[in-house]
């Protein structure tokens, strides 16, 4: 909104507006990328546990 402001009061050009927010987005598009491996990176560690779990099981022999 603060853009669309300077934009009509004349302190910014548009180029400078959608350069500004091309940059943010090159900036947010990685952060969201490693959050999103983290998360991956999360639930496959829970699930190697759970198949460990299940080859480390003793039998109990009747």
């Amino acid at each position: 909104m603060a853009g669309i402001y300077l934009l009509s009061v004349n302190d910014i050009q548009l180029g400078t507006l959608l350069a500004v927010i091309m940059y943010g987005q090159l900036l947010t598009k990685p952060i969201k990328k490693l959050s999103s491996s983290m998360a991956n990176i999360e639930t496959t560690f829970s699930s190697v546990k759970r198949i460990f779990a299940i080859i480390d099981y003793k039998k109990i022999n009747d």
